[in-house]
């Protein structure tokens, strides 16, 4: 089986993602040579979507045999699909659709930025999964959010990046009826085993997905059974060169 590419769709932070999936010998991540350093809003995720396409296809031409988004908004996957033929996976939509096999409902936690909620109902919205989501919930840390991704590689991990997680997910599991939680940003991934435990011992035997790596396992399987994204759903696009004010036609690609 061939490599799989995570491309984290900013030009900083793509260490957090290499930590997550470490012990995964078959995958490197690639992040941006152009492009935002940190995705916090529409806009971000257009200026991400040149250099995206290029990684993709630069990608497929390497030999990849699969792509997976790192960032959980899930940012220009539908574009990405209609550059290469090799399937193009988001953390954010594999976890949701194994919560639905799994569970009734899932909640998405994430850190306390606005966009960062209207991003994931956006990914729930776009899969059609509106019937199997409990809530998007946000967490407030009392440190800064550059401050929670390092105590997030802090073991054991601090009660001030875990303690607000976990209250938020019991509250989830309360008040929304969720019965399985997932995440919505690495941080939180970094700590997922630790979560699912201490909501055990809270009295909560709830199932936990952990979007990055499962995606690369759902990945894998994709790529051993020869199963990518429909052609008819994501047709090959014409690929432009953009040049300055100038838009150059580089191929026609037909299905």
């Amino acid at each position: 089986m061939g490599k799989i590419m995570v491309l984290h769709p900013m030009c900083d932070g793509a260490d957090f993602a290499r930590e997550l999936i470490a012990n995964y010998e078959d995958v490197d991540v690639v992040s941006l040579d152009q492009g935002p350093t940190i995705t916090r809003s529409a806009m971000d995720y257009a200026l991400a979507g040149p250099d995206s396409v290029k990684k993709a296809r630069e990608a497929e031409k390497a030999g990849y045999e699969a792509i997976i988004l790192s960032c959980h908004g899930e940012p220009n996957l539908h574009p990405l699909r209609e550059s290469v033929r090799i399937p193009v996976l988001g953390c954010t939509q594999v976890a949701m659709h194994l919560c639905s096999l799994l569970a009734r409902r899932a909640t998405i936690l994430i850190p306390r930025e606005i966009f960062a909620k209207r991003s994931k109902e956006d990914v729930i919205n776009r899969n059609g999964l509106q019937s199997r989501l409990a809530s998007v919930r946000q967490v407030s840390f009392d440190v800064p959010l550059e401050d929670v991704g390092e105590l997030s590689r802090r073991r054991p991990v601090p009660e001030e990046l875990i303690g607000p997680v976990v209250n938020e997910a019991i509250k989830a599991i309360e008040e929304d009826d969720a019965t399985a939680i997932t995440f919505g940003c690495l941080f939180m991934g970094m700590i997922a085993s630790e979560i699912q435990q201490r909501l055990k011992d809270e009295g909560y035997d709830v199932l936990v997905v952990n979007p990055l790596p499962m995606a690369v396992e759902v990945a894998r399987l994709l790529v051993k059974n020869k199963l990518s994204h429909s052609a008819l759903a994501f047709p090959l696009a014409e690929h432009y060169e953009v040049k300055g004010l100038e838009v150059e036609k580089e191929a026609v690609h037909k299905v």
